[in-house]
């Protein structure tokens, strides 16, 4: 009897780290610069400081090895693949790290189950000591904030209706401006006094027009694009978006 009850307290454990494991965040950092290790305490202290629960063991060390493979190809769905059928959480955060000369480069990835995968790349010049640490902190904050749930992409129909309405009011300020226009005895209809109601027109609607032409870039606007930043002991260049 003491046995049974034994073996069920086993398994509640079991299953409560499982689905502890589901809610943690693993951090892996690969490469062969010497400084892996490090960059994975650094991340993993910056998700702790900021609440949250990381994982001793996100991934075995042939799914690590196999993520990195993917990686060499350059093969994003390839990597995707591996995380979503062998990481033991929701959320990874891969640092593939690699060294040129005087220079480290840090490829990170923020995966989630179920939604689309961020990267980050930066490059830290001359990096000597600890000058990579505002480099990973800014990564992590970039993506862990662009990793948080959104919602719908803004309707494109305001912007559509104000670009609309502005070019027609331009093409009904160009038709008062043609009547007003008008003089001699040979035309028919001449209204002098729309001159200035053309003119009027035509202002408001080039005005309608700019503002729905800014307002229709920026509901299309994009997250990714690249990012530069220079500090006292180096500087380092990259790109950041969505995969």
């Amino acid at each position: 009897m003491a046995m049974r009850w034994v073996a069920l307290i086993a398994l509640l454990c079991a299953a409560r780290s499982a689905r502890a494991d589901e809610t943690a965040i693993g951090v892996v950092a690969v490469g062969e610069t010497g400084v892996e290790r490090e960059v994975a305490k650094r991340m993993s202290s910056w998700l702790r400081a900021r609440g949250y629960t990381v994982s001793s063991d996100p991934l075995s060390d042939d799914a690590t090895n196999t993520l990195t493979n993917c990686f060499t190809l350059d093969d994003l769905a390839c990597a995707r693949g591996v995380f979503d059928a062998r990481s033991k959480t929701n959320t990874l955060v891969y640092v593939g790290v690699i060294a040129t000369a005087k220079n480290i480069t840090f490829n990170t990835y923020w995966f989630t189950k179920g939604k689309e995968a961020l990267g980050e790349r930066r490059v830290c010049e001359k990096c000597e000591g600890d000058a990579w640490h505002a480099l990973t902190d800014k990564m992590m904050e970039r993506l862990s904030a662009d990793s948080r749930p959104v919602g719908k992409r803004p309707s494109r129909l305001g912007p559509v209706i104000v670009i609309g309405a502005g070019v027609a009011t331009i093409a009904a300020g160009g038709i008062f401006l043609y009547y007003g226009s008008l003089g001699g005895p040979d035309q028919k209809y001449i209204y002098q006094e729309s001159t200035p109601v053309g003119i009027a027109l035509g202002a408001v609607g080039l005005g309608a027009t700019l503002v729905g032409t800014i307002w229709l870039i920026q509901t299309g606007s994009s997250r990714s694009g690249p990012v530069a930043t220079a500090t006292r002991d180096g500087g380092y260049i990259g790109w950041t978006g969505h995969f």
